[in-house]
C-alpha cells in the first residue's frame, strides 16, 4: 500500500466551510485555548488543518485543528482561506480514529531538545538562562561530562522564581564548592542552593559556605543527607538541600548564625 495524492490532497478552504460535524470524534472545544491561539497567532506557524471530504452541504469535518480554525475566523472572518489536508473520510468512526492517531502517536520531544530550540529562537527565559550559565563556565546540554548541566527545567524554574542574580549566584556557589563537577548541578542541587541563597544570601559569608560544604560533603553525600532530612522534615529534596546548607553553615558559629 502506498501513499497517494488523492488521499492526502491539500486545498485552501474558507473557514465557513469547516466545522466539527461529529463532536464525539473530537476533543471538546476549549475557549481559553482558542483565545490564546488567536491572541498569539503567528501565520508562519499556522500549519495545516486535517479535514474530511465535504458533505452534501459543502462542509468539511475538522479532524484536527478546530481551535486554529476558530482563531482565524475571529481574526479575519468566515471567508478567510486556510490550508487543509483533505482526507477521503466520511464516517465519524474513521475521523475519530485519525484524531486519536494524530494526537497520541506523536513522540514528545525531550525537555533539553525543546530548551535548545528555544535558545536558538531567542525565546525567553531559556535564551537568558543559557547565556547566564555559559557566562560562568557551564553549558546546558545532554552530555554527562563535567561542565554540563542537564537539569534545564530546574535552571528555568529557578530563573523564573528567583531571578537572574540568584540563578547565577547559585551556580557560582556550587562552582566554588566543587568546580564544574556535573554531579553538583542536578535539579535538586540547583533548586536547593537557589532556595538557600534567596533566603540567606545577604547574610552569609560565601567563602565560609564554600569551604564548609566542600570539606564536609561531596555532591552525592549532600543529596543523601537531604534525602535523610526529608524523612524527618518531609518536603522536597531540594528544600532539604537548603536545610542541610543552613546546618553546615551554622556549625561552629556563635555569632552570625542563620535561621532555618
Amino acid at each position: 500500500m502506498s501513499i497517494g495524492k488523492a488521499t492526502h490532497a491539500t486545498k485552501w478552504i474558507a473557514v465557513k466551510n469547516l466545522s466539527v460535524q461529529w463532536a464525539n470524534a473530537q476533543r471538546p472545544f476549549n475557549q481559553k485555548w482558542a483565545e490564546e491561539i488567536r491572541n498569539n497567532l503567528d501565520p508562519d506557524m499556522f500549519g495545516v488543518l486535517s479535514v474530511t471530504k465535504a458533505n452534501g452541504k459543502n462542509i468539511h469535518h475538522v479532524i484536527d485543528g478546530q481551535h486554529r480554525k476558530w482563531a482565524i475566523e475571529e481574526l479575519w472572518g468566515e471567508t478567510e482561506m486556510v490550508p487543509c489536508n483533505v482526507f477521503d473520510v466520511d464516517t465519524p468512526e474513521r475521523a475519530a480514529e485519525m484524531f486519536n492517531a494524530m494526537n497520541t502517536a506523536r513522540k514528545q520531544p525531550f525537555p533539553l531538545d525543546v530548551f535548545k530550540v528555544r535558545v536558538t529562537a531567542k525565546i525567553e527565559p531559556e535564551f537568558s538562562v543559557n547565556k547566564a550559565a555559559e557566562s560562568i563556565g557551564f553549558k546546558i546540554g545532554n552530555k554527562p561530562d563535567d561542565g554540563y548541566i542537564r537539569a534545564c527545567g530546574a535552571c528555568v524554574a529557578v530563573y523564573r522564581k528567583y531571578g537572574k542574580d540568584t540563578f547565577i549566584d547559585s551556580l557560582l556557589t556550587i562552582r566554588r564548592c566543587w568546580g564544574l563537577m556535573s554531579a553538583a548541578v542536578d535539579a535538586s542541587m540547583i533548586r536547593g542552593f537557589a532556595e538557600f541563597l534567596n533566603e540567606h544570601g545577604p547574610h552569609i559569608d560565601r567563602v565560609r559556605l564554600g569551604e564548609k560544604v566542600s570539606k564536609t560533603y561531596t555532591p552525592g553525600r549532600l543529596v543523601g543527607a537531604a534525602r535523610t532530612a526529608r524523612e524527618m522534615f518531609r518536603g522536597s529534596v531540594s528544600g532539604n538541600v537548603a536545610r542541610v546548607l543552613v546546618s553546615i553553615y551554622n556549625e561552629g558559629l556563635r555569632q552570625g548564625r542563620i535561621e532555618d
